[in-house]
């Protein structure tokens, strides 16, 4: 059993797992750095070492959460919680036995690296489910006992699985509902829609950094807690590899972290991962499709489900493409949720194709950064692996050498090819979100491939974009043509992504901060970055979309006769005090930002309505200006404004009255802002249904800075947002007040662990 030693303020539990050594502090802000803030540094021989770690000190940490996850991997949460609400158990238990019942990830499992697991994510894996059971089998238990179960190695892979398929996240909704017209429609089960994921990160190369050498700042975004979220650890196998960074919860893969060689992290790509087929239906037979004149039938997998001791049955129909889906999400990555019905008719249907489907390539290729000494280390991981599935990764080393590499899996679609096979769905779809949808029916409108394609019918690894820089790169989430805004990437096949097009408002954000960085005119000192401008200028909070609009707003307001404005429901809201609200507001998402809420509403519903809200359209040699000016005659967006202003008591109050996060009874106050307000330091909230509290839903998580300068050790600073636990929010309020850890690897303190 573990040994608890009290030392001082500070709890430091030590518990040997064979090789491994954890030590885990609980709570203390005198705590040595190896403990600080419930940060565990864990050491060992090998890599199944440290995956045993890892494990154990999740599971004390995060139980409840990964309980709930490995239920859904095993297609059990019916069984123990209901269907759900709105039968979005049921619906995930259908996807994820329908993926059990083939043997899909059982077969790539038993494949050789880099289609099937290499050797050191195997040991990683073997040592978590061992760690994890461990825990379990010593009294680990919460109020989710009932249903915690031992693990299988098989459990972690599907979760890495689904995690890199986004494809198949996307259309769940339409794959579990998918029925033939000649059939009565099965019950409706509407999945959770797929967590949010983005991120921003620059690299800087010794013209860029202050001082020369290298920098990275990471911003990734994910959920803060759930499938998908972060948890923080510094890992050591001595002489092989000292890093810290943060894993997904669930898996024992570090995604952001540094050493003292290099630093890296990922970002969600623009790139399109997946591809739809239209199919012709026979005549006759809405179950069969012609190729080449010839029908095919569809494969019916009838899936069982144990709903609360009750058996429900579904059907998952098959292609040779892939499922059968009758609705998607085709909005160009995961921060929003654009559906597109497909529907299902007796002349036709369409089935999904991801690219990521047949292989377990991005764990086999971030598993392999913390032994990387350069950038060129990194590349040849990517290159040999076949990439991180869904994700851009950038980097710096010692040497300030910098890298950003987009090697995916993508759909072999030129855009040749996409002009010749795109039905009319097709071209619509492509034109608007760089989907393709190719005609099912021909043979010669089917995925190509390269010579070096990890699997048939996806892109090569040498048409992968891959650059270096002695200034900068960066990226978030829109495409890589801007990556560098002096020297643009052009030429590459447009899944990849858009070129010459308007970029997302935080992607102008960025490309602005990094200008008036370099140029030094955003008062953060001297040009150039260092650890504390990158610092500051990533929770900034300056709203891109309120330094465009909000002065024109302001003005719009106060041209309501009377001071009020018709509402969509037809009702009048008087809207003095927020004209009075959004004309004083400091363009900033700052705890204490007064008309930031009104706002961000105001900008959410002109997003939602789909309107284009600017009179100056997007010029391709000014893409952080344009486009520009807030078109107030438009009756849509004056309703939204309206709109906005009704659902606010108080438009005029501090963002943090309304955006913070409940622990002990205590409010923390949360700054930053959404997506669609263009805010670098993104924060989505959501309400919690049990105390009516607002919650973080996904946003700003794991924050660092790592600048390598020459000298033995790289000056760092680290921030879990979301912090390692609910019992824990020593993190969320350094977050809260725009405070820091500093880097774990050179602590004197930590050496003697």
């Amino acid at each position: 059993m573990p040994e608890g030693i009290f030392l001082g303020l500070f709890s430091v539990r030590k518990v040997t797992l064979g090789t491994v050594l954890v030590a885990l502090v609980l709570g203390g802000t005198s705590a040595p750095a190896a403990a600080r803030d419930g940060v565990p540094h864990i050491v060992a021989d090998d890599e199944a070492g440290l995956g045993r770690g890892i494990g154990y000190a999740q599971a004390e940490d995060r139980l409840c959460e990964l309980g709930m996850i490995f239920l859904g991997v095993r297609g059990e949460l019916a069984r123990h919680l209901g269907a759900g609400a709105a039968g979005e158990n049921l619906a995930s238990d259908v996807a994820a036995r329908d993926l059990i019942d083939r043997g899909v990830v059982e077969k790539i499992v038993a494949q050789a690296p880099p289609v099937g697991p290499s050797a050191k994510v195997r040991a990683l894996v073997r040592g978590y489910v061992s760690g994890y059971n461990r825990y379990l089998a010593e009294g680990g238990t919460s109020g989710c006992a009932a249903w915690l179960v031992p693990i299988r190695e098989i459990d972690i892979y599907r979760y890495m699985y689904q995690g890199g398929t986004d494809g198949l996240n996307r259309g769940l909704a339409g794959i579990v509902a998918a029925t033939p017209p000649n059939r009565p429609r099965q019950p409706p089960a509407t999945p959770a829609p797929p967590p949010d994921r983005g991120s921003n990160a620059i690299v800087t190369g010794p013209e860029a950094t202050r001082g020369g050498g290298g920098l990275l700042l990471a911003n990734p975004h994910v959920p803060w807690r759930g499938p998908a979220s972060f948890w923080q650890a510094r890992l050591t196998i001595p002489g092989t590899m000292d890093l810290d960074g943060v894993q997904m919860i669930g898996a024992p893969i570090t995604a952001t972290g540094y050493t003292r060689h290099t630093a890296w992290t990922g970002t969600v790509a623009s790139t399109v991962t997946y591809s739809l087929f239209e199919l012709k239906l026979a005549p006759g037979d809405p179950t069969s499709y012609l190729v080449d004149g010839k029908p095919e039938r569809m494969t019916e997998r009838r899936v069982t489900m144990d709903v609360l001791g009750t058996p429900v049955t579904r059907s998952v129909w098959h292609t040779r493409y892939g499922p059968v889906l009758t609705s998607m999400s085709v909005n160009a990555w995961l921060g929003g949720q654009q559906r597109r019905e497909l529907p299902w008719t007796t002349e036709r249907a369409y089935a999904l194709a991801d690219a990521n489907a047949q292989t377990m390539r991005g764990p086999n290729a971030v598993a392999e950064f913390g032994t990387a000494r350069t950038v060129e280390d990194i590349r040849r991981a990517l290159r040999d692996n076949g990439g991180a599935s869904t994700f851009n990764e950038l980097a710096v080393d010692r040497d300030g050498g910098t890298l950003l590499a987009g090697y995916q899996g993508v759909p072999h679609v030129t855009d040749q090819h996409a002009r010749r096979c795109n039905t009319e769905l097709g071209r619509t779809l492509w034109d608007g979100h760089r989907l393709p949808v190719l005609d099912g029916s021909l043979t010669r409108c089917a995925l190509g491939s390269d010579e070096d394609s990890l699997v048939p019918g996806t892109f090569g690894n040498h048409r992968m974009p891959v650059r270096t820089a002695e200034d900068y790169l960066t990226n978030s989430n829109g495409s890589l043509w801007l990556s560098n805004r002096e020297r643009p990437l052009t030429g590459l096949p447009r899944i990849f992504g858009d070129e010459g097009r308007a970029q997302t408002a935080r992607s102008r954000m960025g490309l602005d901060l990094i200008r008036k960085r370099l140029d030094g005119r955003d008062g953060y000192g001297p040009a150039g970055f260092t650890v504390g401008s990158a610092w500051r200028l990533a929770l900034g909070n300056r709203s891109m979309t309120g330094e465009l609009a909000a002065a024109d707003t302001a003005a719009m307001c106060r041209s309501f006769p009377g001071g009020r404005a018709k509402t969509s429901a037809g009702a009048t809201v008087d809207v003095r005090r927020a004209c009075d609200a959004v004309a004083a507001w400091d363009r900033r998402n700052d705890t204490t930002s007064r008309g930031a809420l009104l706002f961000d509403r105001f900008w959410a519903r002109v997003t939602k309505s789909g309107v284009d809200p600017w009179r100056t359209p997007f010029d391709p040699a000014d893409p952080i200006g344009t486009p520009n000016t807030l078109d107030t005659a438009d009756a849509r967006i004056r309703t939204a404004f309206a709109d906005a202003a009704a659902s606010l008591d108080s438009p005029g109050a501090p963002l943090g009255e309304h955006q913070y996060v409940v622990h002990d009874n205590q409010r923390i106050p949360i700054h930053g802002g959404p997506d669609t307000s263009g805010v670098y330091n993104l924060i989505h909230t959501t309400k919690n249904p049990e105390t009516g509290h607002p919650a973080v839903a996904d946003g700003t998580t794991f924050l660092m800075a790592v600048r390598f300068s020459g000298k033995r050790c790289p000056e760092v600073r680290t921030l879990l947002a979301s912090g390692q636990s609910d019992q824990d929010p020593g993190q969320t309020r350094m977050f809260s007040e725009k405070r820091w850890l500093p880097g774990r690897l050179c602590d004197v303190d930590q050496a003697r662990h």
